[in-house]
């Protein structure tokens, strides 16, 4: 099998995971479903993936590699306020990712060392880039900061509180209820003026 089809078919057995985890519960996630939405047969997958578990950190670490994606070019262009909805915007679409982070950090893979190393790429890959932009920023008089590693670690926790706590409990993220409150606050965080409700709407189109 070449490297080119090896990967066609892990992306498509990844998918097939997606397809299944979307449709239940981690509890109820079967190498044989998986097989069976991917369209392979249940030896094909675990061809490509030894466990149940070394499935999911797989789909895991594609989920993290999207969301580093997303966070790093919002750094490079969104507005400063902006980038904590980008990442709210993110989990809320992709539920499966957020359910497996849970698991991942609570430590129920079982793996002691699995939880550190998602930490320590989020800090360095998600976390580090959005502070130095607030380095920057604070730097040249944009926003006021003093402290842009904290803050930076303290507005993503925002995120994570409000997407992760209704998605675990099976309800919908209210992007409309959520979004105007965390941009409210990111705001005051970073010493920025409070917006008029006409500005909010009108807010995305260029830096602060």
């Amino acid at each position: 099998m070449s490297s080119t089809t090896r990967e066609s078919t892990r992306d498509a057995i990844l998918e097939g995971a997606l397809e299944v985890l979307q449709r239940g519960g981690l509890r109820d996630a079967r190498m044989e479903d998986v097989a069976a939405a991917a369209g392979f047969s249940r030896q094909s997958v675990y061809y490509h993936f030894r466990s149940r578990e070394e499935l999911l950190s797989a789909l895991l670490d594609r989920g993290l590699g999207d969301l580093v994606g997303e966070m790093q070019r919002a750094v490079a262009s969104a507005p400063t306020e902006e980038l904590v909805l980008v990442a709210l915007r993110f989990f809320a679409a992709n539920e499966v990712l957020c359910r497996l982070l849970v698991t991942e950090l609570w430590g129920i893979s079982g793996d002691p060392n699995e939880p550190r190393e998602i930490v320590a790429r989020l800090d360095a890959e998600v976390t580090g880039p959005m502070a130095r932009r607030l380095e920057e920023e604070a730097a040249a008089g944009v926003i006021t900061c003093d402290q842009p590693w904290i803050t930076a670690q303290a507005l993503l926790g925002q995120v994570t509180g409000v997407a992760f706590e209704p998605i675990v409990a099976g309800k919908t993220v209210d992007l409309e209820l959520i979004e105007p409150v965390l941009r409210g606050f990111t705001r005051a965080v970073l010493g920025l003026p409070a917006e008029s409700a006409t500005s909010g709407a009108q807010s995305g189109d260029g830096r602060s």
